[in-house]
């Protein structure tokens, strides 16, 4: 019960107006997130942590013609992107905590690892059109909504030590398995 609000994510389709800054971390295999990220006063005392991210579409202002085709496609990619002035966390001390919040943000990564993969197959297709990255772009992040479910279901919401390190593995097989997409 303990995580039952953490799986909150800030869910948004159209292109953000986040940037790196000294209040978002951008995901990186070599600069996981530490407890100092976590900027926000707790909510509530129902869960231990609130870990809030996105999958970002970039550049922040994507140009778009009248007839639905993308100016600057050459540019358009999707950054995971972890937000500190909305993760909060009540045990600041909690090693596996912190483990199961990064699993978290890992996963964000795999899918926007999955959607750079898209991207790259549709513009190697000449795909111009928004739409039809808009529609990748929704469908995949409905899929790491969910793949975010079961690995909270199946971890007990990080109560399960033994399942945080099974996921952990996976994890970083499917993130191995996308590297050309980092």
């Amino acid at each position: 019960m303990r995580h039952l609000l953490l799986f909150a994510l800030l869910v948004f389709v159209t292109p953000s107006s986040a940037q790196q800054d000294s209040n978002t971390k951008i995901w990186s295999e070599n600069n996981k997130l530490t407890w100092e990220d976590y900027w926000a006063e707790p909510e509530g005392t129902l869960v231990n942590a609130q870990t809030r991210f996105k999958i970002d579409i970039y550049p922040e202002i994507v140009q778009v013609d009248a007839n639905d085709y993308i100016q600057n496609l050459d540019e358009l990619t999707v950054k995971a992107v972890f937000y500190k002035e909305l993760s909060w966390s009540v045990d600041k001390n909690s090693i596996p905590l912190l483990y199961h919040e990064n699993l978290r943000f890992d996963i964000a990564e795999i899918y926007a690892r999955k959607i750079r993969r898209r991207f790259t197959q549709l513009k190697a297709q000449k795909e111009q059109r928004f739409e039809m990255y808009q529609r990748e772009y929704s469908k995949l992040w409905k899929e790491c909504l969910e793949f975010q479910k079961e690995f909270e279901r199946d971890s007990q919401y990080g109560r399960n030590n033994l399942k945080d390190q099974e996921w952990n593995e996976k994890i970083q097989n499917e993130l191995l398995v996308l590297k050309a997409y980092e």
